[in-house]
């Protein structure tokens, strides 16, 4: 999986998608929450916003 970068830091991943990516480029990697992963994106703006993503306790999963 190309996307994915296991156990990456927030300024880790801000290097990895250099300002100059296209939008709509991303990156998924563990979160700094246990049990827990965090999408990472490249925005219209040229921002990187990003997107945690929970489980629960019956493998559903929601994002906040």
């Amino acid at each position: 999986m190309p996307w994915f970068f296991g156990h990456l830091s927030n300024e880790e991943a801000q290097i990895k998608l250099a300002p100059d990516s296209k939008e709509g480029t991303f990156l998924v990697r563990f979160s700094s929450q246990p049990g827990a992963f965090t999408i990472s994106r490249v925005a219209t703006n040229g921002t990187l916003p990003f997107t945690t993503i929970n489980t629960t306790i019956f493998n559903i999963c929601y994002y906040t």
